[in-house]
């Protein structure tokens, strides 16, 4: 396929923000235009990028940085349709802990065991994360290190996301990285909230599809590492030992 003009990619970017009603990254943008045309220069790609909201001032609007989204002249906004979409899907937040321990272990390779917690009697709403990982030495590795500790919170209501994300902050009193995991009708300006204020905190961000059969999670940003207060830790995993024992087991 020949190199891309500066008018093709103009247009291949504004069709792309214009299937996006949420919005969409810069860089996603970008992305999508090279695996569409990878002889095209990337340095040029991302240059005419950069202008879409100047090129197509009608059509495509810049909310905050870095964040491109359709100017849309209906009545209905794209909140309000992420809105109906949301009423239409009837879903329980304990339908995606399973998928997303697997997701933890299998795909983010982030812990050698995760499981569901849910809810626990003694830790209260800021101390009772949803699922839980551990990554430990393993009996072949030549350098051992201590157990580090994986928290994760889990939101299906797009409305959530202050208090997920203040919850997900507190985790770091016990945990060596922590999750903050929302569903993809997040869109926009709260999504681009989300994504600064996760990256100000270390805060690994990950959205998923509200369907518990395949929630096609979606790593945004990975957690930093930080060093817990060990009292808050062994109280934690104590609490996991009292309240929860088959879990308990399997992390331990």
């Amino acid at each position: 396929m020949p190199r891309l003009t500066i008018n093709q990619i103009r247009e291949f970017g504004h069709r792309v923000v214009h299937a996006n009603s949420g919005g969409i990254r810069f860089t996603d943008i970008v992305q999508k235009i090279i695996e569409h045309s990878p002889e095209t220069n990337a340095n040029t790609i991302r240059a005419q990028v950069g202008k879409l909201e100047r090129v197509f001032p009608d059509s495509i609007e810049k909310p905050s940085r870095g964040l491109y989204r359709p100017i849309d002249n209906t009545d209905e906004t794209p909140d309000a349709l992420a809105e109906d979409r949301e009423d239409s899907i009837i879903v329980r937040e304990e339908d995606f802990y399973e998928p997303f321990a697997n997701f933890l272990t299998n795909d983010l390779d982030e812990c050698s065991t995760a499981v569901a917690i849910g809810s626990m009697r003694g830790n209260g709403k800021w101390g009772n994360p949803d699922v839980v990982g551990i990554n430990k030495s393993l009996p072949h590795h030549v350098i051992k290190f201590e157990p580090e500790i994986i928290s994760a919170e889990i939101k299906t209501n797009p409305s959530d996301t202050v208090t997920a994300f203040g919850q997900a902050v507190a985790y770091r009193l016990f945990s060596h990285k922590t999750y903050l995991v929302l569903p993809n009708t997040v869109t926009g300006v709260e999504s681009e909230k989300m994504f600064l204020l996760c990256s100000l905190f270390g805060i690994g961000l990950v959205y998923f599809d509200l369907d518990p059969e395949n929630p096609e999670f979606s790593i945004e940003l990975y957690a930093q590492r930080f060093v817990p207060d060990m009292f808050s830790l062994n109280d934690f995993v104590e609490n996991i030992r009292k309240w929860k024992p088959d879990e308990y087991g399997n992390l331990f």
